[in-house]
Formats: C-alpha cells, sequence, structure tokens
C-alpha cells in the first residue's frame, strides 16, 4: 500500500487519508514529490482504494461513508456500523467516476470521502480536503515532435569515428538533439531509435524539472552503432510520459553509418606558395589560382574523390585515379583566384593586411566522407595592390588600371605610329586617376611602373613620386621599328611593396592596342635621304662654289634612285646663306617643291660625285632632280657658307634627308 504522508493543508474533521494502491501509480522519481498520477494503462480500471476506519468509536446503524469526485458523491455506500475502529476499509473508485481528458495534460481531480450521521442529525463531516490524483491520456508532444538534429557533418557525410564524443570516462557516442515539444514534464523519459528496431535502443533520458521545454541531447553509443556499421539507416526517438503514454514516432533522419571505413590519419594540406610566409599576387595567379597540394594516404583508393575547401568554397568532387593511388603527393588542385581574392577583399577591406585562410580538404567515397584532416592550412593572404580593388577577378588583368595612351613624334593621333614616326622615339602616358573615379588615384609615391610591348620589356621600370600627376614612359624607335607594320598590344605593370617586408604585389594593365604604320614604305624607309650635291662646287677638296658658279643661278641635285621614292612624290627644299660665323644672312633664305613625274624618274648620266671627289669622277646613270637656287639668293652670301635640306614625301609619310653644306665665296677679285 502506499503510505501517503503527505502534510495536510488545513485541519479536517477527520485525518486517515485515501491510499491508492502502488500498482495504479506512475513511475516517481526521486526529486519529485508524491502527486497520485494514475498510470495511463488503468483509464478503464477500477481501482481499490484503502482508507483506515476513520471513526475513533463504533458507529451506529444508518452512518455511512461515500467517495466524493470534485465535490460529488459517487461509487457505493459503505455502511460504517458493519466495521470497527481499526479496520481498513476499501472503497472502489470506478473508471467511469474518473474525468479524463484527451486535451488537458495532466488534469487533477479532487477526491474525499463523506462521512453521514444517519442515525442522528444526518449531518456530514469529511477527510482531508487537499487529496487529489491526476490522470494524463495524452501522450508526449501531441502530434508535433520534430526529428532528431544532427551536426550538419553527419547529415552531410554521415557518422564517421570524427563524429562521435566522448563522454570523459572513455565512452564514445553520437549526439543528437531533441528539439522541446508540448506537453513536457520532468520524468519524461526519452530514448533514441534506429530503424524502429527494439533492439537497436539509446541510453535513455530522464527528463528533470529544468530540462522542460529545453532542446535535449539523446546519446546513440559508439558500441550500438559498431553493430550496425556500413550501412544507411533511420535514427528517430520515443517519449514516454510518467503515466506510460507514448509519442508517435516522429519522422526519421536516414544516416550512413561509416565507423569502419574512416580514415582517421589524414595530413593537413600544404599551399606551397606560403612557404615563405606570404601568398602574393603572383602566388595567387599561378595556373588561375593558388596551388594547394594533397598528400598521399594509404588508406585512398582510386575511385574516392578529393574535395578542396578554401574557406566556404567548395571545389567539385575530383575523382582520384589509378595512377594516383598510394602516390604521395595525392595531387595538386587549384583554389582559383577569385575566391582567393573576393575573400581576402572581403576581410582586408582593400588594406593592407594579412589574412589568413583556412584550406582542408575531404575525402568521399560514394556520396559518405571518410575522411577530414584533424588540422586545416592556415596560409598567410595579401593581395593589396595598384588600382584599389579589383572590380573583375576572374580577368587577369586590373580594369581599374588606366589604360596607357601611345603617341608618335608628330603627336597625333593616339595610338597609331605613323610610318614617318618610327624612326623617332615615341611616349607611353598613363594618366593617374582611376578609369570612370574622377579624383581617385590608381598609384601610390613608391609604386613601380613596367611598360610592355608586346611581350617585351620596354626599358627599366619607373618609380611613382607625385601619385597625382601622369606618368610618362620612352618607347624607343628601335621598338617600333621592330614592330613595323602591325597592331600590337601595349600594356604595363605596376608592383606595391608590402608593409611585410620583402613582399609585394602586381597588378596589370589591360591591353593597348597600338596601329604601327610600314616605316618601309616612307621615301628613304626609314634611313635618312642621301644629302643632294651642289652640282658646281670645285676643286679637289674645296667644296665651295664661286661667282662663276652662281651668276645664272646653282643647280643642286636631289638622287631619285632611293627607297620607295617614286612618280608622284612630292619633295620640299629649303636653302639658306650663312655668314662666316653661322649667322643666318638676310635675303638668303628660300624654299620650294617639286613633284616627281615619270620622267624624272628616268635614268640619264650623273657625273657628281661624293665628298670628298675620287679622282676622276665617274658618271653613271641614274634618276635624278635638280633644283636651280637663283643668284639673288646666292650673291648676299659674298663670303660664307650656304645648306641645303629636303625631304620627300608620299600618301604614308615624309623622309628627311641629310643636311648639304657648300662654301660659297662671291668676291671679286
Amino acid at each position: 500500500m502506499h503510505d501517503d504522508t503527505e502534510p495536510r493543508s488545513a485541519p479536517d474533521a477527520f485525518s486517515p487519508r485515501l491510499v491508492f494502491p502502488e500498482a495504479a501509480l506512475a513511475r516517481l522519481p526521486s526529486y519529485l514529490a508524491p502527486d497520485h498520477l494514475l498510470k495511463a494503462s488503468v483509464r478503464d480500471e477500477a481501482i481499490v482504494l484503502s482508507l483506515p476506519f476513520p471513526l475513533s468509536y463504533d458507529a451506529e446503524p444508518g452512518d455511512t461513508l461515500q467517495l466524493t469526485i470534485d465535490g460529488r458523491r459517487i461509487g457505493d455506500i459503505t455502511a460504517l456500523d458493519r466495521h470497527q475502529p481499526g479496520e481498513t476499509l476499501n472503497l472502489v473508485l470506478a473508471a467511469a467516476d474518473r474525468p479524463l481528458s484527451s486535451v488537458e495534460d495532466r488534469r487533477v481531480v479532487r477526491i474525499n470521502y463523506e462521512v453521514y450521521y444517519g442515525s442522528g442529525s444526518g449531518s456530514k463531516e469529511y477527510g482531508p480536503t487537499d487529496q487529489t490524483f491526476i490522470t494524463d491520456i495524452v501522450r508526449p508532444g501531441r502530434d508535433s515532435l520534430a526529428a532528431l538534429s544532427f551536426d550538419p557533418r553527419v547529415i552531410a557525410y554521415g557518422v564517421t569515428p570524427d563524429t562521435l564524443v566522448d563522454d570523459g570516462t572513455g565512452n564514445r557516442y553520437l549526439p543528437a538533439i531533441v528539439k522541446g515539444y508540448a506537453t513536457s514534464a520532468a520524468g519524461d523519459w526519452i530514448q533514441g531509435r534506429i530503424d524502429d528496431d527494439p533492439l537497436l535502443l539509446s541510453d535513455i533520458y530522464e527528463l528533470r524539472e529544468a530540462d522542460v521545454g529545453t532542446d535535449i541531447e539523446v546519446r546513440f553509443p559508439a558500441a550500438l552503432l559498431e553493430t550496425i556499421d556500413g550501412g544507411r539507416h533511420a535514427f528517430s526517438y520515443l517519449v514516454a510520459d510518467r503515466a506510460g503514454n507514448v509519442s508517435q514516432q516522429p519522422a526519421s533522419v536516414d544516416l550512413d553509418v561509416r565507423l569502419s571505413e574512416h580514415i582517421g590519419d589524414l595530413l593537413p594540406p600544404t599551399v606551397p606558395a606560403a612557404a615563405d610566409g606570404l601568398v602574393t599576387s603572383d602566388d595567387a595567379r599561378v595556373d588561375g589560382g593558388v596551388t594547394v597540394v594533397i598528400p598521399g594516404n594509404a588508406a585512398i583508393r582510386a575511385g574516392d574523390f578529393i574535395v578542396l575547401l578554401w574557406n566556404a568554397h567548395v571545389s567539385v568532387p575530383i575523382p582520384v585515379l589509378p595512377t594516383q593511388e598510394g602516390r604521395d603527393p595525392l595531387m595538386l588542385l587549384t583554389s582559383p583566384y577569385d575566391d582567393v581574392y573576393t575573400d581576402w577583399l572581403a576581410a582586408s577591406g582593400d588594406t593592407d593586411r594579412n589574412v589568413p585562410a583556412r584550406v582542408d580538404y575531404r575525402v568521399e567515397r560514394g556520396v559518405t566522407v571518410i575522411g577530414t584532416p584533424t588540422e586545416p592550412a592556415r596560409p598567410a593572404i595579401n593581395l593589396f595592390g595598384p588600382g584599389g580593388a579589383d572590380p573583375d577577378p576572374l580577368t587577369p588583368v586590373h580594369e581599374n588600371m588606366p589604360l596607357p595612351d601611345v603617341r608618335g613624334a608628330s603627336g597625333d593621333p593616339a595610338n597609331v605610329i605613323r610610318a614617318e614616326d618610327v624612326t623617332q622615339d615615341a611616349t607611353a602616358t598613363i594618366v593617374w586617376e582611376i578609369p570612370g573615379a574622377r579624383g581617385i588615384q590608381a598609384f601610390a609615391a613608391g609604386d613601380r611602373i613596367q611598360l610592355f610591348w608586346a611581350d617585351d620589356r620596354i626599358g627599366a621600370d619607373i618609380v611613382v613620386g607625385d601619385p597625382r600627376r601622369d606618368v610618362v614612359l620612352r618607347i624607343p624607335s628601335e621598338v617600333l621599328r621592330a614592330h613595323s607594320p602591325g597592331t600590337w598590344p601595349v600594356r604595363y605593370t605596376a608592383s606595391r611593396a608590402l608593409a611585410t617586408v620583402p613582399f609585394c604585389n602586381v597588378a596589370m594593365s589591360p591591353d593597348r592596342s597600338v596601329s604601327v604604320e610600314d616605316y618601309r614604305q616612307v621615301p628613304g624607309e626609314g634611313e635618312l635621304l642621301l644629302d643632294a650635291t651642289f652640282v658646281e662646287w670645285v676643286g679637289s677638296r674645296v667644296y665651295s662654289i664661286t661667282l662663276s658658279d652662281v651668276i645664272d643661278g646653282t643647280p643642286v641635285r636631289i638622287r631619285l634612285d632611293q627607297p620607295s621614292v617614286g612618280a608622284g612624290d612630292v619633295i620640299r627644299w629649303r636653302f639658306q646663306g650663312l655668314g662666316e660665323s653661322g649667322e643666318p644672312i638676310p635675303g638668303t633664305d628660300t624654299s620650294g617643291e617639286h613633284e616627281i613625274t615619270a620622267s624624272d624618274m628616268s635614268s640619264r648620266p650623273d657625273n657628281t660625285w661624293p665628298k670628298p671627289p675620287p679622282s676622276s669622277p665617274p658618271s653613271v646613270n641614274r634618276a635624278y632632280v635638280d633644283i636651280t637656287v637663283d643668284a639673288g639668293f646666292l650673291l648676299p652670301i659674298v663670303f660664307g657658307r650656304a645648306t641645303f635640306d629636303y625631304t620627300i614625301s608620299n600618301a604614308v609619310g615624309t623622309g628627311f634627308a641629310k643636311q648639304d653644306v657648300v662654301y660659297v665665296d662671291v668676291r671679286t677679285l
């Protein structure tokens, strides 16, 4: 019998209390006070209650006792005169007299007994008024138990040794979470189940008062999991309350149990570019990204897959080939520059900051992860450089770098080297502003700029002084000649030293297409034209003309048998007289032009000769034009020198001649 020693809440006429049979009461954990919770299993059964005879004297005929439920008399009437003090009365509490509710959880019912004095005045007295019992027929969670919750790694990769937890005593288990559920109460039992098999049950967890309404951890022992290793199994749980009501089984979670296939000794990956302490722009762009070395392991087999993890970026699975099995390193993988740069930029805010990356990998067999290293690699990354944030890391160039503007010696047009300019140096100008970002400088003081024509390095790099001034670089004529004719990419690199010595980062500009015309179509084909010849200079080595030579004008001969000279080309010439000290003489400056005709190009005898003359000047056939300088421009010279300059122009460009100089002496004797 249950000895109810619960204190009474107030003085009563009778002190004896109704005693419920132990078999009808729910289990009572030691941390809970007795509450007369009835088992759900007796909901349809009569319960016999015990009550010590309440009177301290013999009853008279007509005195009776009857149970009350919530103040209402129920059940059989017991004639007290048939019993005597010291006896125990057995009172039947019928199932029909016990209120039940399928909605109200743990319904509290007031129960008592009433003594009626029918032998006398007909008055009534009652037992202790604080007596109650509880009925509970509502299943835990009603109809809304959530499925078990597992670590995301378990859902993704299955149950592997690294997903098990040690309880501190050497016992390992797989934890799962039961979300807080409706009707939870202290004393509820939660037990995990696998495949709904009664032999595959987890340890029972009993809720304490502090657990009510919270998430609860259920543990599946490693020893239990080892019995089902190697397959896919349904994990779920059941909840039973103290009354014995059992929950519906929630939806199961299917997990692969892969304890024996797990590889527990995988070595971390390595990042060779970080061996010197820092991954910079050059490192991050090799073969499109950063190389990651996956070490070998004897347990990795052909047909397995390697998945590279760079921070939150997950690569596609890479199959292990038969030729790679047993090899160390196993393979080299690449984390794309776009991923590396995007992560660094987000963490650094485009400042000179070394940002560690988390580089890891996993081994998959089928759809199951069978191993990950215990520790990832953590290389430091710094991609701070010229141009600010790279707007498109997928491209090999930095779109914020201003394009170079290339101009030939004549200046216009931009990015076109005219044929006549090929023999002279050109310039490349790089504006200081980021394109489309007025006032934002592309470079910093100390940045180094290196120009490239196609793949050829042009000159030495230059150091940026004032970052708010355009950068001007020289392109030697030799480069233009070597690339004439054609259209060529011109670009530059800008490097910036980092605070972490001696590292620097390099950014490459987009290409500027520069067209170079064919200098071989220009008269003289890029070389100076032959100097003109004063036909009448005389004397073996005097190279002078006298009064008799100039009195009717002096012819100056321009040879036409020169490269790329032909009919239709235009000769422009200039004659200038100079005094003894080399000063221009007024009235001696004259110029003109002549369009070469077809007849000019005909070959005819020419007995002029180069300086100094040979002892016997030869006469050869060649094409030429004679330009006559009138005596009026020669006579004012008296005694001095004269120069003759000319150019020949065609539709492509202009060729320049060497200057011819002759001595003039028109003094009379």
